[in-house]
C-alpha cells in the first residue's frame, strides 16, 4: 500500500487534502496532469473525480522518480502501476465506468472455472475501472474508487521514459498480472500481483459470499508482503473478482460496453487550456437483472422473491466441440411478480 502523504500512515486524509493535491498537480506540472486527465465527463455522477486519480498517479511518478537509482525502494503500488502509464497516456486514459447494476450482478455471480490469465483475451492489456461510490467498501479504509490492472509480459520494457518523464525503463522478470485498488478516504492503494511461475491458473470462486477463492491472489508472491489482515486479503480477492468478472462479462457480452464519444471541446485563449468533454465508456449502462419465468412446472420454486446466482462457464462449440468460449449465465430474480 502506498500512502498519498509524506509517508505517515497515521495521517488523517481528508477531502481537503485531495483538493490541495489536485491544485498542486495542476499548477506544478500542468502538461503531465492534462495527459493523465485528458477528458472531462460532465454526464457522470456517483463516481470519484478522475482528477483524484490523475493527481495520485502523479504522486506515484514522483515516488518512482525519487527511487530511480533503486526502484525496489518505491512503494509496491507505484512499481506495479507506473510502468503501464505510457500505455494509458497513449490511449488517452481509457477508463471504463462500471454501472451499479452491473457491479451488483457480478457480486451475485460465481466463478466456477479455473482461469488461465496468461492467455485469456483482455479488452486492454492495461485497464482502469471506475467503481460507483459505496459499491466496494473496506471495513476500515472505506470506498474503492478505481481499480487498475495490468498484464505484463516477461522481458518487455513497459515504461516509456518520454511519456512519463522518468529516465529508467523497467523489464519484467516474468509474466505478471497486477491488480491495484485506490481508496481515497484513506489515501492509499491496495496492490496485489501474481506471476506465471507462481500461479498461472487462478480460482476465484465466490468471494462476495465468503466462499472459496480468497487465495486467488495469494500472499506468497513478491509484491504481497504488505497485505496482513483477513480484511485486506478479502479485499484483494474482491478486487480480483471485479476485475476478472468485468473482463469475462465483456468477453461473453461485448454489447455491455457503451463506448465513449467526444461531445465538445472548449479552448481558453487566455490560459491556452484545451478542455475536451466526453461521454464515458460505461459497462452495463442499460443492464437490468434478468427475471426468471414464474410458474414453471416441476421446478418447486419458493413463493418468496429471491436471487438465483449466476456463474461463468466454459462452453464447448464448433467441429467436434473442439473450441471453447466463456459464457455468462447471469443471475436471475425469481418470483419478482
Amino acid at each position: 500500500m502506498a500512502f498519498l502523504t509524506d509517508g505517515d500512515p497515521n495521517h488523517p486524509y481528508t477531502k481537503t487534502d485531495y483538493d490541495l493535491m489536485i491544485l498542486a498537480a495542476e499548477s506544478m506540472h500542468p502538461d503531465l496532469f492534462r495527459r493523465l486527465n485528458p477528458r472531462t465527463y460532465p454526464e457522470i455522477s456517483g463516481y470519484y473525480s478522475t482528477k483524484v486519480l490523475a493527481s495520485s498517479l502523479m504522486d506515484m511518478i514522483a515516488m518512482m522518480d525519487a527511487a530511480a537509482s533503486n526502484p525496489d525502494h518505491a512503494p509496491n503500488s507505484a512499481r506495479l502501476i507506473v510502468p503501464a502509464l505510457g500505455y494509458h497516456i497513449q490511449r488517452r486514459m481509457p477508463i471504463m465506468f462500471l454501472a451499479q447494476s452491473f457491479v451488483d450482478a457480478l457480486k451475485l455471480t460465481d466463478f466456477k472455472e479455473d482461469l488461465d490469465w496468461t492467455t485469456m483475451p483482455l479488452p486492454y492489456e492495461h485497464g482502469i475501472l471506475a467503481l460507483p461510490k459505496n459499491s466496494l467498501v473496506h471495513p476500515v479504509d472505506g470506498d474503492c474508487a478505481f481499480i487498475m490492472f495490468s498484464r505484463y509480459r516477461e522481458g518487455v520494457e513497459n515504461w516509456p521514459p518520454s511519456t512519463v518523464g522518468v529516465n529508467r525503463p523497467i523489464a519484467m522478470a516474468d509474466d505478471s498480472f497486477c491488480v491495484c485498488g485506490m481508496f481515497p478516504s484513506a489515501g492509499l492503494w491496495y496492490d496485489t500481483c501474481i506471476t506465471k511461475r507462481s500461479k498461472p491458473v487462478i480460482r476465484i470462486r465466490n468471494v462476495f459470499e465468503g466462499g472459496e477463492g480468497k487465495q486467488a491472489f495469494p500472499l506468497t508472491t513478491q509484491f504481497d508482503t504488505d497485505l496482513e489482515t483477513d480484511a485486506d486479503r478479502d479485499m484483494a480477492a474482491k478486487l480480483a473478482a471485479l476485475t476478472f468478472g468485468t473482463i469475462l462479462a465483456l468477453t461473453a457480452r461485448p454489447d455491455l460496453l457503451t463506448p465513449a464519444t467526444h461531445t465538445n471541446t472548449i479552448f481558453n485563449k487566455k490560459s491556452g487550456k484545451r478542455t475536451e468533454f466526453w461521454s464515458p465508456n460505461i459497462v452495463g449502462k442499460h443492464y437490468s437483472p434478468r427475471k426468471a419465468p414464474t410458474g414453471e412446472p416441476g421446478t418447486h420454486q419458493s413463493p418468496r422473491m429471491h436471487w438465483r446466482r449466476g456463474h461463468f462457464r466454459n462452453q464447448h462449440y464448433g467441429p467436434a466441440r473442439s473450441q471453447i468460449k466463456m459464457i455468462w449465465l447471469e443471475p436471475q430474480l425469481v418470483n419478482s411478480e
